[in-house]
């Protein structure tokens, strides 16, 4: 009978594994490509693949049009970027189109930006629900995952195109591995995590190696003041350095070879000393108070609950989890410079607490699942109904809007599907946690919750971030430009500044024709013929009164903004004549 039993609840834990990694592809790939880019910090990285792919150097690709940290080089070492380079050449074989450099970096697009951040999001779910049993239990590693899916901050990273992902992902599996190598002493589980933390390094940087020890010190402190630090030392660390080292060092070598002290200005000086020490500019000391509590809540509130109790318990894997989140949030205060996606590597640990926690207040799974099931029997059909017609009406829904000229804006089909979907799934939801309440039942408040979340993330709030993007973004403007260039012109780019033009050259169809002049550079005494795209006010500076005399050396082709997140930059293409 318990032989059964095991055997009945392995099952049920494959199936709910199998479900969130299911989920987890929907909530990262669904209508991954249909945002255009607009957030200059997603351009940069799709500018760095784009030179990637058409220089074929996969190494350190320069830029020259683009100034990062005073240096032409990409600011992140390349793993996003191979991943990303790598899903060009998979998309072309697998559609037998041309693989040439020229052919990749044209075809370059929002799709295959995001897939390294989508895969990683994947990634990071199927570990937390596998290899965090060993630190919270079966269960508790399932919700864990489930909890992680249902985090804001988790869903859009893994929709954008940024390193952020990938490093988390990385450090995740990495400390996973080593949970299991301190708690069991398995030295495979050590030396495979090792090689997971010079992935970190290469997603990222040192600042991988760093946060790992920020999470050690305190750690082997505990270990020694329990007594039990000898099982520590039993472990192979030079070999799990050593391993460290082999994956990272090669591309670290590479690189220094080719950009020799730019590579340590721009990647090791700027991009990590001068971030925590505050050189690149130092933010509130609560900067994070609001970004923690909305991010991921309410799992991060959980969270601190399941900390308290895993030092009350003595439990040594939530006190793992529990060291490890909160070493991270400590290193992220004390840096100078913040960013909201700092934050993202902490996320995993909070789950893994999150679902700890869950796992010994909520009743037993199948007990769990009954409830549920309960609540919804008697509206089964008329749910099934209703879901059916959202899904059709929301598919009709923006021909329908564009047509009655409602929406300016071309959202395709499944946008409106998951967008009317999502809503009367988060309704249903959202009245199964009222009737929660009310009936004090944790198990259905925790599911309808869940439910609620990953409908509003999947479903609803990427249709409107679909909709920002297409307000913001500069896609259609650079297109425009393009076709009022004649073919194979070059075109000079002054005063719209170092970070915005990211956005012009992401999206131009030939960037080499683009000369993009460094933000504070003077005018020339005499401006060649040619074309040039101008702020508004270096514009002005050039045609204005004070140049009457030339004025009429000066073509004016078409006015337009480009629009990021700053603010709008008016711009101005014209034609210097001869």
């Amino acid at each position: 009978m318990q032989e059964r039993t095991g055997s009945l609840a392995t099952r049920t834990r494959s199936l709910a594994t199998l479900g969130l990694v299911v989920w987890a592809i929907v909530a990262c790939f669904a209508r991954l490509g249909e945002a255009p880019v607009y957030i200059l910090n997603e351009a940069r990285e799709g500018v760095y693949v784009r030179a990637m792919l058409a220089s074929g150097n996969f190494v350190l690709p320069p830029v020259a049009n683009h100034v990062e940290n005073g240096e032409i080089i990409p600011d992140k070492p390349p793993l996003f970027h191979w991943v990303s380079a790598a899903s060009m050449f998979g998309r072309a074989i697998a559609t037998g189109q041309s693989t040439s450099a020229r052919a990749l970096a044209g075809r370059f697009d929002e799709w295959s930006l995001r897939f390294p951040s989508a895969l990683a999001g994947c990634l990071a779910v199927l570990a937390l629900a596998t290899l965090g049993r060993r630190l919270v239990g079966d269960r508790g590693a399932v919700l864990a995952a489930a909890a992680l899916l249902a985090s804001w901050q988790f869903i859009h990273q893994a929709r954008f195109g940024r390193v952020d992902m990938a490093l988390a992902t990385c450090l995740t599996i990495a400390l996973l591995l080593l949970g299991r190598a301190v708690l069991d002493g398995s030295s495979a589980a050590m030396l495979i995590g090792a090689a997971w933390l010079g992935l970190a390094v290469l997603a990222k940087g040192p600042l991988a190696i760093v946060l790992v020890l920020s999470f050690l010190a305190p750690y082997a402190a505990i270990r020694l003041y329990d007594g039990s630090w000898r099982r520590l030392l039993e472990l192979p660390w030079v070999a799990g350095v050593l391993i460290v080292a082999a994956v990272a060092v090669p591309w670290y070598a590479a690189a220094f070879v080719q950009g020799g002290a730019a590579l340590l200005r721009s990647q090791l000086l700027n991009e990590n000393l001068h971030q925590f020490g505050g050189g690149n500019g130092r933010m509130a000391l609560l900067y994070y108070v609001v970004p923690w509590l909305t991010d991921s809540l309410p799992w991060n509130l959980l969270a601190l609950i399941g900390a308290w109790q895993a030092w009350r318990t003595r439990h040594p894997g939530a006190i793992f989890c529990s060291l490890w989140w909160l070493s991270f949030l400590v290193f992220f205060e004390l840096a100078a410079y913040k960013r909201r996606a700092y934050l993202l590597p902490a996320l995993p640990p909070a789950s893994l607490l999150a679902g700890w926690l869950l796992d010994r207040w909520l009743p037993p799974g199948r007990v769990l699942v009954a409830s549920v099931a309960k609540q919804l029997a008697p509206w089964r059909g008329r749910l099934l109904i209703a879901f059916g017609l959202a899904l059709v009406a929301g598919a009709l829904l923006p021909a329908a809007a564009r047509s009655l000229k409602l929406l300016p804006y071309a959202l395709g089909a499944a946008d409106g599907a998951f967008l009317l979907t999502g809503l009367v799934v988060a309704l249903v939801a959202s009245l199964l946690l009222a009737r929660a309440a009310m009936r004090r039942d944790a198990g259905l408040a925790v599911a309808s919750l869940w439910g609620l979340l990953a409908a509003v993330f999947v479903g609803v709030v990427p249709t409107f971030e679909t909709i920002t993007a297409l307000q913001a973004s500069p896609k259609a403007l650079i297109e425009r430009i393009d076709a009022a260039l004649p073919p194979g012109q070059p075109l000079t780019v002054r005063g719209v500044g170092d970070d915005p033009s990211l956005l012009l050259l992401l999206y131009a169809s030939d960037p080499d024709r683009l000369t993009v002049i460094p933000e504070r550079t003077p005018p020339p005494a005499e401006f060649p013929p040619g074309f040039y795209l101008f702020a508004e006010a270096e514009w002005q500076a050039v045609s204005g009164p004070a140049s009457d005399g030339d004025h009429g050396r000066w073509r004016e082709l078409l006015r337009d903004e480009l629009r990021e997140r700053a603010g709008p930059i008016p711009l101005v293409l014209a034609e210097r004549l001869t």
